[in-house]
């Protein structure tokens, strides 16, 4: 599903990452939206957060047999503080263990890259490394 409250929290999240880490901002319109979180080949779920009835983040994953793959999440800039990303995954991974998934995968990891350095935190975990796969360092 997709609506004004998605559509401005994506919005308010990407403006202030603008400013914070120099992305370029664009919006995004409902079908975009759509096929970047919503139309996969394998389900995808979503996980709202909300704070007195306020959408302030939202995450979406896709769902394999035996694994969850966490595709992407966004939130409010104004609850920073709360640290919204890593209570997500949290929150993901232990969904994930509840109905019998074997395996959470981030997705990619690129050392330079500081959106993606909260991905170290998060242990154990493997890293691709030269055709092979290693536990994080």
């Amino acid at each position: 599903m997709v609506d004004e409250e998605r559509l401005l929290l994506y919005q308010r999240f990407h403006e202030a990452r603008a400013v914070s880490r120099g992305w370029s901002f664009r919006g995004i319109e409902v079908d975009e939206y759509v096929e970047t979180f919503l139309d996969n080949v394998v389900p995808t779920r979503e996980f709202r957060y909300r704070l007195d009835g306020k959408l302030i983040g939202i995450a979406y994953v896709d769902d394999a047999d035996d694994a969850v793959n966490s595709i992407y999440a966004f939130s409010d800039p104004a609850h920073s503080r709360r640290s919204l990303g890593t209570f997500d995954v949290l929150t993901e991974i232990i969904d994930a263990g509840r109905r019998g998934k074997q395996y959470f995968y981030l997705g990619f990891f690129v050392t330079a890259c500081q959106s993606m350095s909260y991905k170290t935190a998060f242990r154990p975990h493997q890293l691709l490394r030269h055709g092979a796969w290693r536990f994080g360092e």
